[in-house]
């Protein structure tokens, strides 16, 4: 099982770096492949999610047919918004170079890749934490785009919030937590952690509309829809 691990992770590591090479080669081809492949992964994620959200309450009344095919359909979510992640975190560091982005006009394509991105919304945990993740892998563009920051953590508030909190944030956990709040709160955590890990990348950008962002953190710890960490 190991020795499985070690080469899956290897076979990974040498796909990421030829995506890496063919992004400096190619650059456009390589950022009209990602547009695509991103489109089919989203909407798939995006059916699983709108099943998730369906069923979500009725588990105990389905059928085992009914159960079955709607595990199938979160694999395949989930399945391909990771794959989409992983093709993400793979290409955007050679893309939003500073001289690939200028020389090769990837501006506007690398925006509405954001965008596209920035508009899911989703309930089910583990594509709320593939979501983070994909939206953390954009945080090199920031410092060439810092028009898109505000959208950014706007789309991070709101994708909390989709993970609602059924007490408010700053009582302790409940007496016997289910296998539901503690996948919920690593999913809100992952999503709460995109604005930090872009501020490394991009401080100066985060400069100008730190008051703001302070300021709504507090609201909404004030009304109890924050835990402590978030």
């Amino acid at each position: 099982l190991n020795t499985c691990h070690l080469l899956l992770l290897l076979s990974r590591l040498q796909a990421k770096l030829v995506i890496r090479a063919a992004a400096k080669l190619a650059p456009s081809p390589v950022l009209n492949s990602v547009a695509a492949f991103l489109q089919e992964g989203l909407q798939t994620a995006a059916n699983s999610n709108s099943a998730a959200t369906a069923a979500a309450g009725s588990e105990a009344t389905q059928a085992p047919q009914q159960q079955q095919a709607l595990r199938r359909q979160l694999r395949q979510g989930h399945m391909a918004l990771e794959a989409v992640v992983i093709l993400l975190e793979s290409v955007l560091p050679s893309l939003c170079d500073a001289s690939i982005v200028t020389t090769a006009g990837l501006g506007e394509g690398l925006a509405a890749l954001l965008q596209q991105l920035m508009a899911q919304r989703y309930r089910e945990p583990l594509l709320v934490t593939l979501h983070a993740r994909g939206l953390e892998s954009f945080s090199k563009l920031i410092p060439l785009a810092p028009e898109l920051l505000v959208p950014l953590l706007l789309a991070s508030f709101e994708c909390m919030a989709a993970l609602q909190l059924e007490q408010s944030g700053q009582l302790p956990p409940p007496a016997k937590v289910t296998l539901q709040w503690k996948e919920d709160a690593m999913a809100r955590l992952a999503m709460a952690k995109v604005m930090l890990n872009v501020a490394k990348e991009a401080p100066s950008a985060f400069l100008p509309h730190l008051e703001a962002l302070v300021a709504r953190i507090q609201q909404l710890w004030d009304a109890g829809q924050l835990r402590e960490g978030e």
